[in-house]
């Protein structure tokens, strides 16, 4: 009788343990199911996060030295520096597709000749207007020089036009980005420059080429 007691208890004391086993394993598959969740949806958090708040890699950068050159920093600074640091790395190596292709948007290989007789381009006889036309804004300053850039901004492909109040590019969409006629950023919403083209002037018609 203590024989059979025994081998029974040891089926049962094998079954039981079986069962914690694979408790255990459906335990763990459901964990690392739920983890992974977890990670997707905060990648996909982070992108629209940043897709929708126009957060940029130079917006970051300029965050990341203001922090940097202050001697003390409380612990929600810290946590949000640590915060947009991290997001700002996956996003970079995980979501590319979200950043702009600064290039794309200047033309190449430009040769327009521009009447200045003619209705559209006769504004271009006045100093301080410009005109706005195939990829380019030309303009005439007020030193009496034609000056021609890129119409769409490297930052988010707004608009440029001529500011002759500073006798410089400006970003319609963000009016504190301006640029020099030569194309220099002043670093406000992005560091890239603008693609910058050679006007020349032969009597009344204006060579815009580059």
């Amino acid at each position: 009788i203590l024989q059979v007691e025994l081998t029974n208890f040891r089926k049962n004391s094998t079954k039981n343990l079986q069962l914690k086993n694979h408790n255990f394993l459906i335990f763990s598959n459901n964990l690392s199911h739920s983890i992974l969740s977890g990670f997707f949806f905060g990648l996909l958090f982070i992108y629209i996060y940043f897709c929708y708040n126009k957060v940029d890699e130079y917006s970051l950068k300029k965050r990341l030295l203001i922090y940097l050159n202050k001697k003390n920093m409380d612990r929600k600074e810290f946590l949000s520096l640590l915060g947009m640091g991290g997001a700002s790395l996956v996003v970079s190596a995980c979501l590319g597709g979200c950043s702009k292709n600064e290039s794309a948007s200047a033309p190449s290989n430009l040769n327009l000749n521009l009447d200045l007789n003619s209705t559209t381009y006769s504004v271009l006889k006045t100093k301080g207007q410009y005109v706005q036309l195939e990829g380019v804004v030309v303009a005439y300053g007020l030193d009496g020089n034609y000056y021609a850039a890129q119409l769409t901004c490297p930052h988010e492909s707004g608009r440029i036009n001529y500011d002759s109040s500073l006798g410089r590019f400006r970003c319609e969409k963000h009016t504190e980005q301006n640029f020099t006629t030569s194309g220099a950023s002043n670093n406000a919403r992005t560091s890239s420059s603008l693609k910058t083209y050679a006007c020349t002037l032969n009597g009344n018609s204006l060579n815009v080429k580059g």
